[in-house]
């Protein structure tokens, strides 16, 4: 499963290494690509709860748009995010 997102910017280096390294430890990550200033971060599947509920926080945490997520919500549509809806 691919996911896009716009490119979060980083304050510093250490904020670059930590979105970049809590990317990497995802259950299930494949491989993260930059497109210009998209990201392409590419998960294996099925994509386990876990990953979800940790990519919902890193998008909040780096204020990255939600709308990037969509295509996990048909795993599972009683989400927090998608009742509260964070999608516009």
């Amino acid at each position: 499963m691919q996911i896009t997102v716009k490119g979060p910017r980083f304050w510093c280096q250490e904020d670059e290494d930590k979105f970049f390294e809590w990317i990497y430890s995802l259950p299930n990550y494949q491989s993260v690509t930059g497109r210009g200033l998209d990201l392409i971060i590419e998960l294996n599947e099925p994509v386990p709860q876990s990953t979800i509920n940790q990519l919902f926080v890193l998008f909040k945490r780096w204020e990255l748009d939600f709308n990037a997520l969509a295509p996990l919500k048909n795993i599972n549509k009683s989400h927090i995010a998608w009742v509260n809806e964070f999608f516009k």
